[in-house]
């Protein structure tokens, strides 16, 4: 897929079916996010918003970041590597970063099949099938049978 990130990549874009294929993975991956997976993820990385990262840095999802930005573990575990937990200024920006999250990142690409199968089965979005991301998609299409 071709990545436009500025309206200067845009231009050079002439091909109808170039910008089908951008949108259909503009739809795919930036999909809604039903509320229910969303505040029991917060809920439960955020121990029900009482750790320190979610009082002090408005961080509701424990997205890690590195070189320094965030605030540090108190305990640092080595064999996680040098990594931070992500501040924001407002709670808002935190779930902001949570959908950039599961629309972009590798790790959720099983989340996005599974959202895609539901879709393409004319099925609710439901939350608790999503939350299951990790499995294989063989298996999640068996659930949605």
């Amino acid at each position: 897929m071709l990545q436009v990130k500025t309206s200067d990549g845009a231009v050079g874009i002439t091909e109808p079916s170039e910008w089908l294929g951008i949108i259909d993975e503009l739809l795919y991956r930036l999909d809604e996010i039903p509320a229910g997976l969303a505040i029991g993820q917060a809920a439960y990385e955020s121990g029900w918003g009482t750790s320190r990262f979610t009082i002090e840095g408005h961080a509701l999802f424990g997205q890690w970041t590195y070189g320094g930005e965030g605030m540090a573990p108190m305990q640092q575990r080595k064999e996680l590597g040098d990594h931070n937990i992500a501040t924001f200024t407002w709670p808002f920006d935190s779930m902001r970063g949570y959908y950039l999250n599961l629309s972009s990142h590798p790790a959720y690409a099983d989340f996005r099949k599974i959202r895609a199968g539901l879709r393409r089965k004319g099925k609710p979005l439901n939350s608790l099938v999503l939350a299951d991301g990790r499995f294989s998609q063989v298996v999640a299409e068996k659930r949605l049978e």
